[in-house]
């Protein structure tokens, strides 16, 4: 931040696009009545403030990493005490993540920043996250096996007949096994493959979500073509 000039970040992420935030918070809202508001506070020295819908308040401060969560709808309230709280004067603010802003959350925060400058400053976390420890690199790679057996394990149950909730099971309770997930999760609420016709194919779509070490989550697609 100091070589970009800019004296803090502001961070915004949503259930769809979580990755700028759960970089720092290890959380991932949920859509509650649209309510997947995930927007950080990053000030160059003291703690990082949450800022995220009322349904989604009370689970992360339970589970982030960080605790200071407070409501999105109080922002014009909290951000600018927040930023008078700080020992050093804030000029320049980066934010990150603006293409994801509604219009409603984006306006609250320029009221609240009001004689601050705000400048666009998301390559300085895409930057960060592309930086790997050897540590992080390992889980990844593990991830993607797991991911991998998955797949090839439902796919070589793929037959005609074979419903999507059946070929998920069994691609999800390899890794269960393995330790990695508490058990197999369904990932579709479908009695049937999803299917559609294409000349004399019908075409199925399986989907394993693998979380390994808690810092990696990978979500791998097949395509399982079925003769009819």
């Amino acid at each position: 931040m100091k070589q970009a000039g800019v004296d803090a970040l502001f961070i915004y992420s949503d259930e769809y696009h979580p990755g700028y935030s759960m970089y720092y918070t290890n959380f991932r809202t949920i859509n509650c009545v649209e309510e997947s508001a995930h927007a950080l506070f990053l000030p160059l020295e003291g703690e990082i403030h949450a800022f995220v819908g009322n349904l989604n308040r009370f689970a992360a401060r339970r589970f982030s990493w960080v605790k200071n969560a407070h409501s999105i709808y109080e922002m014009r309230r909290v951000l600018p005490a927040l930023v008078q709280g700080l020992p050093y004067p804030i000029r320049k603010i980066g934010i990150v993540g603006e293409e994801l802003f509604p219009i409603y959350h984006f306006r609250e925060m320029e009221q609240s920043l009001l004689g601050i400058a705000l400048v666009e400053a998301s390559e300085i976390v895409k930057m960060e996250r592309l930086r790997k420890s050897p540590n992080e690199l390992a889980v990844i790679r593990e991830a993607g096996k797991l991911a991998d057996d998955s797949i090839r394990a439902a796919l070589e149950q793929v037959a005609v007949g074979k419903t999507e909730v059946e070929l998920s099971a069994i691609g999800n309770t390899l890794p269960a096994r393995a330790g990695e997930i508490s058990g197999p999760r369904i990932l579709s609420c479908r009695d049937r493959i999803q299917i559609c016709r294409r000349g004399a194919l019908r075409i199925g779509r399986l989907s394993v979500a693998i979380t390994y070490g808690s810092i990696s989550t990978l979500l791998c697609w097949a395509t399982a073509l079925i003769p009819v």
